[in-house]
């Protein structure tokens, strides 16, 4: 309080109101600010509900809902959303958020909202069938009966291929499935990783190219025996004469004063020549005996070349000539005697009565090449190791025994001979070979077998040595039945 100018009164003063004059003032000057407008709503989170879907059969469905907050948390209505899946082949999703199951697999599907978006994973384990074929690449339509299919997703199923080379899983779950493959010893095993949808999966193998036997003659002695019919039929006793006959212990053509007979085999008269070291005709008679009623059973296509057996005593491997149309015979060899005593003869003739009358037809043919090329192995290692000469006889007994007398094979041995050269025994159909007295059985029906029995112990046993080569006085065929050769001395041998 204070005195007022004239000192009559004391005055009270108000500081407040000045200052509240001066902010009205201000406020109502040209200058004034308005406050801040408030910040818009937007989508700043979509949350997904279900946020995880599980579907156990193709083409159910269910219905996602999604809600959008803006960024004070609170949820917006009347927000445009939309759908989508990371994959259309496991599940689809339309405008509203229904979701339908497809495929079996994982999908991922997104509500989106302006700037926002949020997700729920789908995931489809429907149980699918899962079936296809195993087949063998070097031959179109060969299929690979009793080969083991294995499928692992998660448990692991197992079964073989049937007679056709099918397999059949069902009740396979989950997104990829792994199959493997196998069928030993003659294919490599194969693994691959697939999509388990239903439909088919057809799977070739490769072969091993590894030959299975070291040669064909002695892997059984079955094929072919002492129950089967024979051509050999009635012997003559024509003499002596003077004949070129082939002798392994000098390895050499030879003439010698030999004992004669005609022989019934094959429907025509073959003459057979011994060594006149056999000392008789009785001597020699009784070879005959043990060696002709094997030739006899041999098929028809195996004797329509042969005109001669030579007989030596001594050791020497077996021989099928076809410049001379002849088979040798060594009747003391180690060979020889394994053949007669463990039934391997007919065996053995089938293979050297395929040189003499099948090599010139087929061993140089431009389909048994193909076919060779094509099969990429061959049946035996004597075969791989001389293709040109050996290739026809080491297959045609593998050939006559798989398609002729199928029965008579363990399942080891007859899946060998069947599956390791496709190619030539289709050659071999295709030439319609004359099997009489043989015929085709109704039905051939190959399993992989489970246990594989071992090989004969003879397999790599030797039976013939390199080819006979021809005859130096009748080089390029046998002489005319009846008429001996002559020395080159121009005498004839003692006897």
């Amino acid at each position: 309080m204070g005195i007022d100018a004239f000192g009559a009164r004391p005055v009270r003063r108000f500081p407040q109101l000045a200052l509240a004059g001066l902010a009205w003032v201000a406020a109502c000057g040209d200058g004034a600010t308005e406050p801040p407008p408030p910040d818009p709503l937007r989508p700043t989170t979509v949350t997904v509900t279900p946020a995880t879907v599980q579907f156990t059969a193709l083409d159910a469905t269910v219905q996602l809902a999604a809600v959008v907050r803006d960024q004070h948390g609170q949820a917006m209505a009347g927000v445009t959303v939309t759908w989508s899946s990371s994959t259309a082949a496991v599940a689809t999703v339309d405008g509203s958020g229904l979701v339908t199951a497809a495929g079996n697999g994982t999908a991922r599907i997104t509500a989106t909202a302006g700037g926002a978006s949020g997700v729920a994973t789908v995931t489809v384990t429907q149980p699918v069938t899962l079936s296809g074929t195993v087949s063998d690449g070097r031959k179109a339509g060969l299929a690979i009966p009793g080969a083991t299919v294995q499928v692992e997703n998660g448990t692991t199923m197992s079964m073989t291929t049937d007679s056709l080379g099918r397999f059949r899983f069902s009740g396979i779950s989950g997104a990829t499935v792994r199959v493997t493959v196998s069928a030993p010893p003659s294919y490599r095993p194969l693994t691959v990783e697939v999509a388990a949808d239903p439909g088919r999966l057809d799977i070739e193998l490769s072969h091993t190219g590894i030959s299975p036997f070291n040669g064909t003659v002695w892997v059984t002695p079955e094929i072919l025996g002492p129950d089967d019919p024979t051509s050999f039929g009635s012997v003559t006793h024509t003499g002596r004469g003077v004949r070129e006959i082939f002798d392994r212990r000098t390895n050499a053509w030879i003439n010698v004063n030999a004992y004669l007979f005609d022989v019934q085999l094959g429907g025509k008269t073959v003459e057979w020549q011994f060594n006149p070291e056999f000392g008789s005709e009785k001597v020699a008679r009784v070879e005959i005996d043990v060696f002709a009623p094997a030739i006899g059973r041999l098929p028809a296509a195996f004797l329509t070349n042969i005109h001669e057996v030579q007989v030596n005593a001594g050791e020497g491997a077996f021989g099928g000539n076809s410049s001379d149309g002849s088979l040798l015979i060594h009747t003391e060899d180690p060979g020889t005697r394994h053949a007669v005593r463990e039934g391997f003869l007919e065996e053995v003739f089938l293979h050297e009565s395929a040189h003499a009358s099948l090599d010139p037809d087929h061993a140089d043919s431009p389909g048994w090449r193909a076919a060779q090329q094509a099969d990429m192995v061959a049946i035996s290692e004597y075969a791989g190791d001389f293709p040109d000469r050996e290739d026809v006889a080491e297959t045609i007994l593998p050939y006559f025994a798989v398609r002729y007398l199928p029965e008579r094979l363990t399942a080891s041995v007859r899946w060998l001979m069947k599956m390791t050269t496709p190619n030539r025994l289709a050659y071999l159909d295709d030439q319609e070979l004359d099997m009489s007295p043989y015929t085709l059985p109704a039905a051939d029906v190959v399993v992989c077998p489970v246990v594989w029995a071992p090989l004969a112990e003879g397999d790599s046993l030797r039976f013939e040595d390199p080819p006979i080569p021809p005859r130096r006085n009748h080089p390029t065929g046998f002489p005319p039945m009846g008429i001996a050769p002559t020395s080159p001395t121009g005498t004839a041998p003692p006897p």
